[in-house]
């Protein structure tokens, strides 16, 4: 059975710190107390955006190391947001789908979700399948549940609860 892959995923490789000393408070009989002497200063990360196919996204890791007292956690996240939206600049998320003769046969010849393995049947025992592509290539990867009735069907089962 074929697994889903992911298209564009982001990920962290590390985030570095520095310990520094801190003045810690005298302990209290009238309270619980731990005796803090250093606290971790985040100083640097790095990260890289993977792609299933390096050919459609091919991207150097990100690296980035502080020389200063700067919010190390909000340049991460810049930085992030910025690749990922180079991506939703660069890609239109609604390639067409690919549908060959080939690609014709295995989806009618289809009885089983290629990820999950379940039935493509729904609760009434009527198939009730997709074409399910990747939105990058537009290739067919092939039969899916029909999701918007499995959703549908799993709310109106639950309002009859």
């Amino acid at each position: 059975m074929k697994k889903f892959q992911e298209m564009i995923l982001p990920f962290s490789d590390r985030i570095e710190s520095i310990v520094k000393p801190i003045n810690s408070r005298e302990p209290s009989d009238e309270k619980s107390f731990t005796n803090q002497y250093q606290k971790h200063v985040p100083c640097g990360f790095s990260y890289k955006v993977v792609c299933f196919d390096d050919k459609i996204w091919p991207q150097d890791p990100v690296s980035y190391r502080s020389e200063s007292e700067e919010d190390i956690g909000q340049i991460f996240v810049e930085l992030l947001e910025r690749d990922l939206r180079k991506i939703h600049e660069e890609f239109n998320f609604a390639k067409k789908l690919i549908f060959t003769k080939e690609s014709k046969k295995e989806f009618e010849k289809a009885k089983n979700f290629r990820i999950c393995g379940l039935s493509l049947k729904n609760t009434d025992g009527v198939v009730d399948k997709v074409r399910d592509h990747c939105h990058f290539t537009g290739k067919y990867r092939g039969a899916a549940h029909n999701l918007n009735y499995a959703i549908y069907n799993s709310r109106s089962q639950s309002s009859l609860q």
